[in-house]
């Protein structure tokens, strides 16, 4: 019952956490009181036996101080370390073996094009649920809110390099995300809460954000799918937006219509890639529900807006 010492007992410990690496260990890791509040790390197996390669009180895998710190498993017996510094969100992955991943620091890379000045609220509720998620291979998905009120998703690369596959600022993704998923085909499920005014209560909402924001690493030529996103805000109010792919330099029509399939909105797009439909005076609409619908030639895309007052 006394238990198997894994830390230093001379340094105060106000946060830990454990991931599992592999079938038989399991990595734990804790931060400092500080200052410096420094993050650390152990590998154990199941029968409390420390892995050597890492140090024996513990690697240190973030060397400044460290706040909001959260570790998930990297799908590869590793973890992916995040937390906030100087107002920014960083992310550093570590490898089983006790060493960094390539392209990887003790100092993390910043997960925002613009460190601090770029979100508003990255990763809510940190240490409960990250809004950031394991890609196959040793990547990662990151969900923040920008000061603008806008969710952003991207997608990193094992080496913690953005993905050239798609924006290096990201791609639209619904505000305050409280967990993302890999959607397995290179897309993301995102998470997040929002009011729902036939419940009159707020609930959990799920909205898939597809990849293929810019053309396929090594894959010249054309997008391969036309896809209209569900609208953010939803339910809206005086405003929404859509995010749109296009195969093709064909002109596109939005069009937004209400339940007797009068077209109450319309917005044109051209050029293959992503665009962002925006309606603006919605609170001039009555409430209730509406149907977008995006025309590319023959084919069509539909999805539904809830406007509420």
């Amino acid at each position: 019952m006394g238990g198997i010492g894994l830390t230093d007992l001379s340094a105060f410990i106000d946060w830990f956490q454990m991931v599992p690496s592999g079938p038989e260990h399991a990595i734990v890791v804790w931060r400092e009181a500080g200052p410096p509040a420094r993050v650390r790390g152990v590998r154990v197996s199941r029968d409390g036996v420390l892995d050597p390669a890492w140090a024996t009180t513990g690697s240190i895998l973030v060397a400044d101080s460290a706040s909001d710190a959260t570790a998930i498993p990297d799908g590869a017996g590793g973890l992916h370390l995040l937390w906030h510094a100087s107002g920014a969100p960083r992310w550093t992955r570590w490898l089983a073996s006790g060493v960094p991943a390539a392209g990887h620091l003790a100092s993390g890379r910043l997960l925002t094009p613009s460190g601090a000045s770029d979100y508003s609220d990255a990763l809510p509720h940190m240490l409960e649920v990250p809004g950031a998620a394991a890609r196959p291979g040793g990547g990662l998905l990151f969900a923040w809110t920008r000061p603008d009120g806008q969710g952003r998703l991207r997608w990193f690369e094992p080496d913690g390099t953005p993905s050239l596959s798609e924006p290096g600022d990201g791609r639209e993704a619904p505000a305050r995300a409280a967990a993302v998923a890999d959607d397995g085909a290179g897309g993301a499920h995102v998470f997040y809460a929002a009011y729902d005014p036939s419940m009159g209560s707020t609930g959990i909402k799920h909205h898939r954000v597809f990849a293929t924001g810019v053309l396929p690493v090594g894959a010249p030529g054309a997008l391969a799918r036309v896809e209209l996103a569900p609208p953010v805000p939803n339910p809206a109010r005086g405003s929404t937006r859509f995010a749109i792919t296009l195969p093709d330099a064909q002109q596109a029509t939005l069009t937004l219509h209400d339940l007797a399939g009068r077209v109450v909105r319309a917005h044109t797009l051209q050029g293959a890639g992503t665009h962002v439909a925006r309606f603006d005076g919605l609170e001039r609409l009555p409430a209730g529900l509406y149907l977008a619908r995006l025309r590319l030639g023959r084919e069509t895309r539909t999805t539904r807006l809830v406007l509420a007052r």
